[in-house]
């Protein structure tokens, strides 16, 4: 991996780690001039690949491989430029509501996985902002179990479902997964056209803490923080920022001055760290406006001010 120079904002630095071998035993140390020096060692374990889209030639060859539904106007293509890592990533244009009579757009791909002793689902996606809802649904043992994820943001985020997060009233059959759908509908966004990107879809163990060693002074513990969005005022879009000390289900929504709620921008599992939301404003008129956080337990409200 290296070593790599971060600048933190409010405090929190990330980095992307990505290990040099398959499996084994890794270290990362951070440390910081004069304040700190921290180190721990996580194993990095087995994972099975649903699909990387760098093996197929044309799209042709990628439609062949995944489908879409009969009915929905529903596009997929390769992606040479907007990619995570590889030749290719996974192009959808998509259609929800409107003229769809089908209210939903969606792909799958059929296949036969034993996934014993896998933790969970994760996949890279590059969202429209659009806030519509992700269907997430694993086949397997002959039953569907789904999860939901909301499209809010426009930058890549990995997104990571463990298994026992997908709801079906039974468990997952993980000696036989037949299969993987996605499916794009209108939820809390509105209807219309939009493109999301995709890559790396696989099935993975968690990655494990171990042995962590630290001197000087341990470092400082997350804490729930919701920070004001910049920029405010704003014009059109604005981007907020808060800090998760694990993971748990999070809704941040967006209310008027009579306390109504305009738009929920984030209702999801998110991991523990700091992650950024965009919101755009979309019919929406020049004033005051709130935003609220509602995170196991953690509530928090800031002031938005729109400008036209």
């Amino acid at each position: 991996m290296g070593e790599q120079t971060v600048l933190s904002q409010n405090g929190i630095a990330s980095v992307l780690f990505q290990a040099d071998s398959a499996v084994g035993i890794s270290e990362i140390i951070a440390s910081s001039p004069g304040l700190i020096r921290d180190s721990i060692k996580i194993e990095i374990t087995n994972k099975i690949v649903i699909d990387n889209f760098d093996h197929y030639a044309s799209d042709n060859q990628l439609n062949g491989a995944w489908k879409v539904f009969q009915g929905t106007p529903t596009t997929l293509s390769l992606d040479q430029l907007i990619k995570i890592d590889g030749n290719y990533g996974l192009r959808v244009n998509y259609e929800v509501g409107s003229s769809n009579t089908e209210n939903y757009s969606g792909f799958y791909k059929k296949f036969k996985q034993d996934w014993t002793g896998l933790r969970k689902l994760g996949f890279w996606c590059k969202p429209d902002g659009s806030n519509r809802t992700l269907e997430i649904i694993l086949n397997a043992g002959g039953a569907d179990f789904e999860a939901d994820y909301v499209l809010s943001g426009l930058t890549w985020t990995f997104i990571t479902i463990p298994f026992s997060e997908f709801s079906n009233g039974s468990r997952i059959d993980l000696t036989s997964v037949t299969g993987l759908t996605i499916k794009m509908v209108q939820g809390s966004g509105n209807a219309g056209s939009g493109t999301l990107y995709f890559d790396s879809f696989a099935a993975l163990t968690s990655i494990s803490g171990a042995n962590r060693i630290s001197d000087k002074r341990p470092s400082t513990p997350l804490t729930f923080q919701l920070f004001q969005n910049y920029p405010n005022p704003f014009n059109s879009s604005t981007s907020i920022e808060y800090v998760l000390p694990r993971r748990l289900r999070v809704k941040i929504s967006i209310f008027n001055i009579k306390g109504e709620v305009i738009g929920t921008i984030v209702d999801s599992y998110q991991d523990s760290g700091t992650h950024i939301v965009h919101w755009t404003a979309h019919n929406i008129s020049t004033g005051l406006y709130f935003y609220k956080i509602d995170a196991g337990g953690f509530t928090k409200v800031r002031k938005l001010i729109m400008i036209k």
